[in-house]
């Protein structure tokens, strides 16, 4: 391959990788914009999952590709944890319902009581 297209992919390359993680980073924190000041992060923060999806395509093809780039999406998935962790919960530590709770609740199987 010629240098000065190896050159133009790897900018190429840095861009969409910087463009990716700026709008994901701009859509996991678009909820705490006040939506009557503006619509557009609160439009984003819809599409947050979207941006995770491509954040981690993004993460694995650097990683197999281009190690280095795979730093920039490795820092936002870690700036985007809190949003993240709040999209896809694990609950981590088995907690005992309270019987006040019982009838509110959810279990894996369906509706339990």
């Amino acid at each position: 391959m010629r240098p000065a297209l190896r050159k133009g992919l790897k900018i190429a390359g840095i861009v969409f990788n910087a463009l990716a993680a700026i709008f994901t980073i701009m859509a996991a924190y678009g909820g705490a914009v006040n939506p009557e000041t503006s619509a557009v992060p609160q439009l984003l923060a819809l599409s947050f999952p979207l941006w995770v999806i491509l954040t981690l395509l993004l993460l694995i093809l650097n990683l197999i590709y281009w190690r280095k780039a795979a730093i920039i999406q490795g820092a936002t998935i870690l700036i985007c944890l809190g949003p993240l962790w709040g999209l896809c919960p694990l609950n981590l530590f088995n907690t005992r319902i309270t019987p006040e709770n019982q009838n509110r609740s959810f279990t894996g199987a369906g509706r339990s009581g």
